[in-house]
């Protein structure tokens, strides 16, 4: 292998200008091609969707779009109780939003303009709709008696409070036959226990507060205009609260979560790469003799970058923006290889700046730095098998980045060290300072050892109390002013913001519509039971073809002639007996069952009250469509066991709610950790044990990750630092970065002391630089990149330690 390797090196050194033009020119069609890369920004595309509970529930994410609707909450604060006041304030706020450019639709209130032509819709279907509780309903509706009192009130009524609806809505169904149909809309309505409907309105139960939701015309991942958005909106908010300052109005949608989010991050990564760049640059001049070696060192670590990128956009639709950002962390690992090449480079003479020489260093590195390159690649390629797809992206985009990236430093970044570089004095000589750190160690092995053990010792207990966060929301930025909102919300209408739901999914709609009869049917049988509060359900409006042919047949059934000249003979001594005109009622009853078409959807969705029902509970898609179906029980702790009892007895149905899902994600964050984590290290040690064929050298190299993985995990236990989705990531390139410290210090070791005062040189630059990298996150506002700041610091720093204090104790023994 050596040898092949030197002959390549060597060819590439003949042709050297030829080689870092055709280098060139494969740079310039991976950044033409990684241009083409799609960046996914939601962060439900990093988890698991095979798994049912999380497929169901980004379901009711994206295709419900449950994070994009906005949500109003209108408040009365002060003494002024009046109703008025507090309905004006949500009318004139439903009208600027109508007038804004952002909404394409406002739902305040439940119009009965907007009911009546909702009925007046299914009216024409009704046929299709009349079910045998209907039947028994309507025939109890056209008993004589019922009838009597029934006119009887249409006319007390119609003389007491004469209005032109009133008329219509007698004219229309004087005799309640569409009854059936207003309880079908009522069954298909979204209800809450804290909500009660008055004028249409939707207030809280102390009628205090109003609900009202409109659909915008951008999606909530769009930041840039949801920023217009988010500024119009509080805009108009600070307008009605001017006129009206005992007025509160709390509002929420996946568009301010984004903006804050976005405009949070923008200014961590201004500070944070600020801070690194000022810290890494300053470091490089202290410790470079050539001040440009520092940039050389990247140049490996953006081609595979670019390279992972420009593949990705060839193979996959899309990666996650996450997971690149990620990515680019990771691919960092191997700047430390780039500097270990350099730094040695750069204690090289102007004169030994040949190519042999050269040659000649880079042999002297190429073991610790393949068996670096080989460790850390078997940790991203159990990654890439990860089910968690965020993971499995990661870990392909690391191997192919990590691969061009060590093939760079062994071929190319040779080739860019010259024999015209100007050297200066360096103003911290790291080496010298290595052999200081040497000889002071020889005299203190003893203390250093029980320091060691004693951290080690210290964070034990701290791993049994260490927690897992799988609430992917902690994952978002809010703030105070969204906190407030939320807190008002949840504390006035808790279902609103407790909501769960049960999926159901078929590849047509004539199989969904039979699987909803059979939830709603289960709902119905367990609702005392299963302390089912309330839920809604499409199954009366959107019944199944064998349902729907069932009814047509009872409703002709029903509307038989003998039935018929028997009610009009009733309503002709009923309505004799009122005084009204009996031709009015008789004829319409001469009209049934009237025409019956069949069901049409397109029709029905035509209605905007309808199609708003409808689209929140149903959504068809390219290879199926979805059923939504929203519930609340009594008690919602008991959410798991409600969902185990459903898919005990309907298999396809699932129940779903964000508390079962952080759950969810919890179990599978710490299945997921455990498995990639002892797969990790098994393949470390099974290389350490191949590489060293000693077990004595391999718990030598092993023990400096041991004790950093005990340290941080010991440490995040004692303090309460919760590992998240993000923070497995980084821990994974931690002691990916631990093994190449001990690697390099360790392989130094065995060959000679001033090997050893280079590579502890070069570490110390490694650890350095990345320190600095990655832990000015810890400036970051963002919890995310906060959280993953700490954490990387935390195990870097502590790695770091551990491999020169373990070097003290055992490596610096060994001689050549």
């Amino acid at each position: 292998m050596n040898s092949l390797i030197d002959k390549i090196q060597i060819l590439l050194f003949r042709y050297r200008k030829s080689s870092l033009f055709l280098c060139l020119v494969i740079g310039a069609f991976l950044v033409y091609f990684a241009s083409s890369l799609k960046l996914e920004e939601d962060i439900m595309d990093l988890l698991p969707l095979e798994e049912e509970s999380v497929r169901s529930y980004s379901e009711v994410l994206k295709n419900f779009q449950k994070s994009n609707h906005l949500v109003f909450m209108v408040q009365m604060t002060g003494a002024d109780t009046n109703e008025a006041t507090l309905i004006n304030s949500v009318d004139e706020l439903a009208n600027q939003l109508r007038n804004s450019s952002w909404v394409e639709r406002v739902f305040a209130r439940w119009d009965a303009g907007d009911m009546m032509d909702a009925l007046n819709v299914l009216r024409t279907f009704r046929a299709d709709l009349f079910t045998a509780e209907d039947e028994a309903l309507l025939t109890n509706l056209l008993t004589p008696e019922a009838i009597d009192n029934r006119l009887a009130g249409w006319k007390r009524l119609l003389i007491e409070t004469p209005s032109p609806f009133l008329s219509q809505l007698f004219k229309t169904d004087p005799l309640g036959i569409d009854t059936f149909l207003t309880n079908k809309l009522e069954r298909a309505r979204t209800k809450n226990s804290d909500m009660v409907i008055s004028n249409g309105y939707l207030f809280s139960a102390d009628n205090r507060s109003i609900i009202l939701t409109a659909k915008p015309v951008i999606k909530d991942t769009d930041s840039n205009k949801g920023m217009l958005l988010v500024n119009d909106i509080n805009r108009i908010i600070a307008d009605i609260k001017t006129i009206n300052p005992d007025i509160n109005i709390a509002w929420l949608s996946g568009h301010r979560f984004a903006v804050h989010n976005a405009s949070t991050i923008k200014r961590d990564i201004t500070v944070t790469v600020s801070i690194s760049l000022t810290a890494i640059t300053l470091l490089c001049l202290l410790i470079f003799k050539r001040k440009h070696y520092f940039v050389m060192a990247l140049i490996p670590a953006f081609f595979g970058i670019l390279a992972a990128s420009a593949v990705t956009a060839l193979t996959l639709p899309g990666i996650s923006a996450i997971v690149l950002g990620m990515g680019g962390v990771l691919i960092g690992i191997v700047v430390d290889f780039g500097i270990h090449v350099l730094f040695r480079a750069d204690q090289l003479k102007k004169s030994e700046l040949t190519q042999y020489n050269i040659l000649k260093m880079v042999s002297g590195i190429r073991t610790p730095l393949l068996l670096c390159a080989v460790t850390t690649l078997s940790a991203f390629l159990i990654l890439s098998a990860s089910s968690f797809p965020g993971y499995s992206q990661l870990g392909k985009f690391s191997v192919i980045g990590i691969i061009v990236s060590v093939l760079f430093v062994l071929f190319i970044l040779p080739l860019l060290i010259s024999q015209k570089d100007n050297k200066n004095t360096a103003v911290l000589n790291l080496t010298a300072l290595m052999d200081i750190f040497q000889k002071t160690t020889q005299k203190s092995r003893t203390s250093l050892m029980v320091f060691s053990l004693g951290l080690t010792l210290i964070a034990l207990p701290g791993l049994f109390k260490i927690e897992f966060d799988g609430d992917v929301e902690k994952l978002n930025m809010v703030s105070p002013s969204i906190e407030q909102d939320m807190n008002t919300l949840r504390s006035t209408f808790p279902s609103l913001m407790n909501s769960a739901y049960i999926i159901a999914r078929a590849n047509d709609q004539e199989t969904l519509f039979q699987r909803g009869e059979q939830i709603e049917n289960w709902l119905a049988a367990h609702k005392d039971s299963a302390g089912i509060q309330s839920y809604t359900s499409l199954a009366g409006i959107l019944p199944s073809g064998k349902i729907r042919l069932a009814n047509r047949n009872r409703w002709e059934h029903f509307w038989n002639s003998h039935k018929k000249t028997s009610l009009i003979t009733d309503l002709t001594e009923i309505v004799t007996k009122h005084g009204l005109r009996s031709s009015f009622l008789t004829s319409q009853i001469e009209k049934l069952p009237g025409t019956m078409p069949d069901l049409d959807l397109t029709k029905i969705l035509t209605q905007p009250l309808l199609e708003q029902m409808i689209s929140s509970q149903l959504s068809t898609g390219r290879h199926h469509s979805t059923l939504l179906i929203r519930f609340s029980l009594s008690n919602m702790s008991e959410i798991n066991n409600f969902g185990s009892k459903l898919k005990e007895d309907v298999p396809f149905a699932f129940a779903a709610s964000g508390k079962s899902f952080v759950s969810k994600i919890l179990e599978l964050i710490l299945s997921e950790f455990v498995k990639l984590g002892s797969l990790a290290l098994f393949s470390t040690i099974l290389l350490l044990s191949i590489y060293t064929g000693n077990l004595f050298r391999t718990i030598r190299f092993f023990l400096p990750l041991a004790q950093a993985i005990i340290f941080t995990f010991g440490f995040m236990g004692w303090f309460n630092i919760p590992l998240n989705l993000m923070a497995v990531l980084v821990i994974i390139f931690v002691f990916g970065l631990v093994v190449d410290y001990s690697l390099f210090l360790g392989h130094a070791s065995f060959r000679s002391q001033n090997e050893v005062s280079h590579a502890g040189s070069a570490v110390t630059v490694s650890a350095l630089t990345t320190l600095f990298g990655i832990g000015a996150l810890l400036f970051a506002r963002h919890p995310a990149l906060h959280n993953i700041g700490f954490t990387a610091l935390l195990g870097i720093g502590s790695g770091f330690l551990f491999v020169m204090i373990n070097y003290a104790w055992v490596w610096s023994r060994d001689k050549t």
